[in-house]
């Protein structure tokens, strides 16, 4: 049976990392699987090539205004028996296909959720009836589907995100005490990361006289290293450090595929987003055995335990955030440590592979 997993792009973002495991769980699984593209962004290019899965751009589809046609000529090509689409875009494009003439059993995810229902919003859910399955990966977003349109109840099956819990795993090196404090931040320097008001949050925290270092690992919308319209939040971002003399404190980096030194070397991971889905950054941080610092939204409510293995801030106050951090940093290392086990012992409950990979066979089958 082929399958073609469909998404804008295998950039370094969390639903490109989740669909590339899926495709190496469907593999194992002996499907002929290929990820489809139309942005050849390639960074994990290496990871589907040594597990052996088709990666396949489709150059011309990358203009707005032919993308339909392209994409439509590709799948008519390659006839594939099931397409599974992540992202917006990519999932109304293979409705529409469908609607067309094309025939494939579609399933349709849900990486986000939804905060304004717009006229394209409402086009969208209204389009997905055509589909044959709905897959949101966060139980707010499921809720809001069924809230809003319940005609699509009988198509709609939550599926959160994985973690590898045999990769993603706690350092075996003993961690020396350390008088300043190693922030993790994982995400797209954007505007629902909340980049703008966390380095506000850290510059209140540093007058305090605490020792704070900031670790930002994300796309930053450059092309070819100039700016571009996308880049202006990050800018703004760059200025808002040096105008705050956070130069020392507050690192940007590029995105990294070798993200498991990244987490084990930190204290504690911070997301500080408005809004998110089920953030594959908290999933991954708490399967190595790390506390969570993360905003009061979504299914953040249901990661993190206040007190127990991190705590919950308001997104939208930069003297909340800055409040959790001076908490947490006023912690003894046990306490911290205590955390970070039970991040872990979380992780390896509710982010199973196994139980991942058997929800979408049964969608599949």
């Amino acid at each position: 049976m082929k399958v073609s997993l469909f998404i804008e792009s295998i950039a370094s973002g969390g639903a490109e990392r989740q669909l590339v495991g899926l495709g190496n769980l469907l593999k194992k699984f002996n499907y002929d699987v290929n990820v489809v593209t139309y942005y050849n962004i390639p960074f994990y290019a290496q990871y589907l090539k040594e597990n052996n899965i088709e990666y396949v751009c489709v150059p011309k589809a990358a203009n707005k205004y032919t993308r339909i046609f392209h994409i439509f000529k590709y799948f008519q090509k390659n006839r594939p028996d099931i397409v599974i689409s992540y992202l917006d875009t990519p999932n109304i494009i293979s409705i529409i296909i469908r609607i067309l003439g094309l025939r494939y059993k579609l399933i349709v995810s849900e990486r986000n959720t939804t905060q304004n229902l717009s006229i394209r919003e409402s086009i969208k859910f209204h389009l997905y009836r055509y589909s044959d399955k709905i897959v949101p990966n966060s139980s707010a977003q499921t809720e809001f589907i069924l809230a809003n349109f319940p005609s699509l109840k009988p198509k709609v099956r939550l599926i959160t995100n994985f973690v590898d819990t045999d990769y993603f795993c706690p350092s075996t090196e003993n961690k020396k005490t350390k008088s300043n404090l190693s922030i993790l931040v994982v995400g797209r320097i954007e505007k629902q990361k909340n980049t703008l008001r966390f380095i506000e949050a850290i510059f209140k925290v540093k007058n305090k006289g605490y020792e704070i270092m900031v670790d930002w690992y994300g796309d930053k919308f450059l092309k070819d290293g100039m700016p571009t319209e996308a880049t202006k939040y990050y800018l703004e971002a760059l200025i808002l450090v040096n105008q705050l003399g956070l130069e020392t404190n507050i690192k940007f980096h590029d995105p990294t595929i070798n993200l498991l030194d990244v987490y084990q070397s930190s204290d504690v991971l911070c997301l500080p987003s408005i809004y998110e889905g089920f953030p594959n950054a908290i999933c991954e941080a708490m399967a190595c055995g790390k506390p969570i610092l993360a905003g009061n939204i979504g299914d953040n409510r249901i990661l993190v335990e206040p007190e127990i293995n991190g705590f919950l801030f308001d997104p939208y106050s930069s003297e909340s955030m800055a409040s959790i951090i001076e908490i947490f940093f006023n912690l003894a290392n046990e306490h911290r440590d205590k955390m970070g086990m039970y991040s872990r012992e979380k992780a390896i409950k509710l982010f199973s592979k196994t139980s991942f990979i058997m929800k979408y066979l049964e969608l599949i089958e």
